[in-house]
This record gives structure tokens, sequence and C-alpha cells, in this order.
């Protein structure tokens, strides 16, 4: 197998697995944090909502918007029950 072909699949497969993973509802916590912290931090929070606007889910106005959403008790981050419990 050429390199390209090997990249182009790689591609593909990393596009449908994240499609796969929103249709189900969107990455896990575990996914979304990728620093390990134990919550999701405002750039997390980002990852997010512009993976889902690509795939056109529409997750308001803003990514700004949508991580005040989730950080239903104002602590500038996104527990794993806050993620969890989502709107």
């Amino acid at each position: 197998m050429n390199a390209q072909f090997g990249t182009s699949v790689l591609l593909v497969g990393g596009l449908l697995a994240a499609r796969l993973a929103i249709a189900q509802g969107g990455p896990s916590f575990e996914d979304a944090d990728t620093d390990g912290s134990g919550s999701l931090s405002l750039a997390e929070v980002t990852t997010i909502y512009n993976r889902a606007t690509n795939f056109g889910i529409d997750l308001g106005p803003t990514a700004e918007d949508f991580f005040a959403r989730l950080d239903s008790d104002d602590s500038g981050d996104v527990s794993r029950e806050e993620f969890e419990n989502r709107p």
C-alpha cells in the first residue's frame, strides 16, 4: 500500500469515526478531556463544538454559548456530571 492511499484510508476512517461518535450523542468525556484533567476547558469544549458544527449539528451560535450551557455551576470548567447531563 502506498503512503498516500494509507493516509486517505486513515482520514476517511477518522471522519467516519467522528460522524459515528456525533450520531451517538457526541464524544465520550474521556475523549473530550484531552489533557486528562478530569474536567473540560473552554478549549476542549470548543473542539467538540467545531467538530459538531462541521457536520451540520447546531449547538448554538458560538462555542462560548455552548460552554456556558454546559457549565451549569459557572465554575469555569465542565465536570463529568455536567457533561453527561448536558441539555
